[in-house]
């Protein structure tokens, strides 16, 4: 049960975020989820930046190779 909680949330999460990005690219590109997060932080590796590198890092290893478990 909990299993398919977790699964119907991932795909409603992904679907959600590759509609706000259709729609803004079809609206105006300059509302994308990635042109939006570099005018709030201007240029330069900041803080944030490099939490999301590990983070995806991590999501990356733990889920694709099973390395981190």
């Amino acid at each position: 049960m909990s299993k398919t909680v977790f699964i119907v949330a991932y795909i409603a999460g992904i679907l959600w975020l590759g509609a706000w990005e259709i729609s803004a690219l079809a609206y105006n590109a300059k509302y994308t989820i990635s042109d939006l997060t570099w005018q709030w932080e201007g240029v330069g590796w900041t803080a944030a930046r490099y939490l999301v590198l590990v983070s995806l890092t991590f999501l990356t290893l733990h889920l694709a190779f099973k390395w981190l478990r």
